[in-house]
């Protein structure tokens, strides 16, 4: 439906071939991301939402609706405060319960983060701290060689490889991460692993 309206243009993106691809709707799973001009009217879109609500049963949760403003400063801040995606048009203004993105506010889109002016380190602080967590539960249990590298193995490559996979990480991350491995091995504890085995 709305890959098909006549009211919604979506957005043209530039291909690295200089040509350009229109760009409207991505689905996946329970998510849908919706890529509006500042001319396409955002009426349209609820209508087309409601309609679709109707016809599935389903519904979408507004307030969980964000908005991330494309293009220079000054517009992204216009958005922002003022809720029109086209300054010279006061009818098409954003629904209040929907979230207007700032620059320097991520929002996570599809697994990874989005946004304008946004610190990529920041993005990786909460995952940082939950790996360098569970390595000190871990490190709690006196775990050999092998257990420590299984750990390992599970805590930071299986909280990271995602989003490393789709946004990439910083240097400073890897950094942090790297030392926190490092601890976890060799340790600033005094614990140092055993050997798998029997004495």
């Amino acid at each position: 439906m709305i890959r098909n309206s006549p009211e919604l243009s979506g957005m043209e993106i530039k291909r690295a071939d200089e040509t350009s691809r229109r760009v409207i709707v991505s689905l996946f799973a329970d998510d849908t991301t919706v890529y509006l001009s500042r001319d396409d009217p955002i009426e349209a879109l609820g209508d087309i939402q409601e309609t679709w609500c109707t016809a599935s049963g389903a519904r979408f949760n507004k307030t969980k609706t964000k908005a991330v403003p494309v293009g220079p400063s000054e517009y992204r801040r216009s958005v922002k405060e003022t809720g029109f995606m086209d300054p010279e048009n006061d009818n098409n203004q954003l629904p209040e319960e929907v979230e207007i993105m700032g620059d320097g506010s991520p929002t996570r889109n599809l697994g990874g983060y989005i946004g304008n002016e946004v610190n990529e380190t920041e993005i990786w602080l909460p995952i940082s701290e939950k790996v360098s967590q569970a390595l000190r539960q871990w490190d709690r249990l006196h775990p050999t060689f092998q257990g420590r590298m299984q750990a390992s193995r599970i805590e930071v490559g299986g909280r990271t490889q995602f989003l490393t996979t789709a946004q990439g990480m910083p240097e400073s991350t890897e950094k942090t991460l790297s030392k926190a491995e490092r601890e976890f091995f060799w340790g600033n504890t005094g614990s140092k692993p055993r050997a798998a085995g029997s004495c």
